[in-house]
């Protein structure tokens, strides 16, 4: 009887990007999905700094929602990343009733270039699942 392979997805993310690879897509490298942010937000017209972080906050709470929306068939993930996005992501992951319990591992991992990033996922993913 063949194992069932799990519905497998990948994430690299930092504050400015995010790349959503498919294991099941035999063409992931081409179908990976980029999202970008604007960048950090400065004093304007002497706006406060508390009210310049909580619009930056309220940006990234956009940001990962937009990358949680291709979590819905998810089985499992794998998120990487250089900094603290990974975890924010992980936390902003929870607050979805129907992602609660979906399994996550998270990595370090520098900026990595597409063939970098699809060979980590995929040893990854074989060490796991035998794939």
């Amino acid at each position: 009887m063949a194992k069932r392979i799990p519905h497998c997805l990948a994430i690299w993310i930092d504050h400015k990007e995010a790349v959503v690879i498919d294991t099941l897509d035999p063409k992931a490298s081409r179908n990976s999905k980029i999202f970008t942010i604007a960048g950090p937000h400065h004093k304007k017209n002497g706006n406060s700094r508390r009210g310049a972080d909580s619009h930056r906050r309220e940006d990234l709470k956009e940001f990962y929602d937009s990358v949680i929306q291709y979590l819905n068939k998810a089985e499992t993930v794998l998120i990487i990343g250089p900094a603290q996005a990974k975890f924010e992501l992980r936390e902003r992951i929870q607050h979805y009733k129907k992602l609660k319990y979906l399994p996550l591992t998270l990595q370090n991992a520098p900026p990595l270039n597409e063939h970098a990033l699809l060979r980590r996922i995929t040893r990854y993913f074989a060490q796991q699942y035998g794939f």
